[in-house]
């Protein structure tokens, strides 16, 4: 098979039986669909696929069709777009697989996720996608206006990576993004939107907006009174989310939203990204400190014990400039990773104390076994007997006794004539 540069968008079947892709090559009414040389695809043979195929859905189709004749079936992998044939992709039951340009979506459906272009959480999952491909369809469903679009119910990330990264750096490979898509309500588009992106992966900030727009979007769902629950035990129920947890998160928003005016744009593109654990202990900061604390949370990606310490020094000096509070923020973060090494060279310490008392395990042994066993035998037994021991402290009589049961139980598995010559050579030696 030629070795070839890798297309963007390969058809792949199993090395062990290139002749259905043979077959498919050699059809007249495959070529339009494929294009260059086959080549090697880690241990598959594969060859290319047009992008036309990839925009369009019924010739999607009518490629699975093919593949079924030659007795396959379409896949999307990490490494490729589509894989011949293999197993299908995986897709919960109720759901259809697309594949959807830029244009067939419209914005002003549920977006929990807040994300900014040089954004490095961002930049990486780009980056990722461009090495190993679309690992995951993203969640969709058809608009609920009925304009005819999708709404993007869960994968903002990778959408946001595809078509504002990736689209620009190579426009001829990145032209699509697979969904997978089932029909919604407004409501079940917003609830799954949160839902299914995770409320723990959520910052404070993108989790209260969230909740709020579900206020503002359906008043006769989330009004306060409405079923016997008020606002908040609402939210907790119809989001699977404890009352102490909405409770916690728009405290969290509410301050993190009133730093908008106190921060610049950038530290504030940052802040409203903070967990709400972090939030939870900067808004503890006296109110006249609050800009301060979270300019330093962000600039020194501080953890959540460095930002009670953080805080604790601004209560004592609410005054205390940005400069001097993120010095103390630095003194802290160095006596963590002071502690940290010391911890470290103690572990070095422990495991050169562990490892001398093996070698003189191993010594004892050999030396106990020199009369009847070679030395190479007695490293043997001594790793078997102590690759479970923490200790590895390895009784030399036990050991020996071990040995012999070895020596006898191989003495039981060798035949008459195996026996003499191993003998013969023991007397020549």
């Amino acid at each position: 098979m030629v070795e070839t540069t890798k297309p963007a968008t390969p058809i792949i079947i199993d090395s062990e039986d290139n002749s259905k892709l043979k077959q498919f090559i050699a059809d007249p009414e495959n070529q339009k669909y494929i294009e260059g040389e086959p080549y090697r695809e880690g241990k598959d043979d594969a060859i290319g696929v047009k992008a036309f195929v990839l925009t369009d859905s019924n010739e999607i189709s009518n490629l699975r069709n093919k593949a079924k004749a030659f007795g396959g079936t379409l896949h999307f992998s990490p490494k490729a777009h589509i894989l011949f044939p293999s197993l299908p992709m995986e897709i919960p039951k109720g759901y259809t697989l697309h594949f959807r340009k830029k244009e067939d979506f419209e914005w002003g459906g549920p977006q929990p996720r807040i994300w900014v272009l040089d954004d490095p959480e961002l930049v990486a999952l780009a980056d990722n996608i461009e090495l190993n491909g679309q690992r995951e369809p993203v969640d969709a469903s058809p608009s609920p206006n009925g304009s005819g679009k999708l709404w993007l119910i869960e994968g903002h990330g990778r959408f946001t990576s595809i078509f504002e990264i990736l689209a620009k750096r190579d426009p001829q490979k990145w032209v699509g993004i697979w969904t997978k898509e089932k029909k919604r309500t407004k409501l079940e588009c917003f609830e799954d939107s949160v839902i299914l992106n995770g409320k723990k992966k959520l910052s404070a900030y993108e989790l209260g907006t969230f909740i709020m727009k579900l206020k503002e979007e359906f008043p006769e769902i989330y009004i306060s009174g409405k079923h016997g629950f008020n606002f908040q035990e609402t939210v907790a129920k119809r989001l699977g989310i404890s009352q102490q947890t909405v409770s916690t998160v728009l405290l969290s928003f509410k301050d993190v939203q009133a730093q908008q005016p106190r921060v610049s744009e950038e530290i504030y593109h940052s802040v409203v990204k903070l967990p709400e654990g972090l939030v939870r202990e900067a808004r503890k900061a006296p109110e006249e400190a609050k800009p301060k604390v979270y300019e330093v949370v962000v600039d020194q990606k501080l953890e959540t014990p460095e930002v009670k310490k953080v805080v604790e020094i601004a209560k004592a000096n609410p005054e205390i400039s940005k400069e001097d509070l993120a010095a103390e923020a630095d003194r802290i973060r160095k006596e963590k990773e002071a502690a940290a090494e010391a911890k470290a060279k103690q572990y070095v310490v422990e495991a050169e104390k562990l490892e001398a008392k093996s070698e003189k395990s191993i010594d004892k042994l050999i030396e106990a076994c020199k009369p009847y066993y070679p030395e190479d035998f007695c490293n043997t037994i001594h790793a078997h007997l102590s690759k479970d021991s923490k200790t590895v402290k390895v009784d030399v009589d036990k050991a020996i006794e071990f040995a012999k049961k070895v020596v006898t139980s191989l003495y039981e598995r060798v035949s008459e004539e195996d026996l003499q010559n191993i003998f013969l050579e023991a007397d020549a030696q």
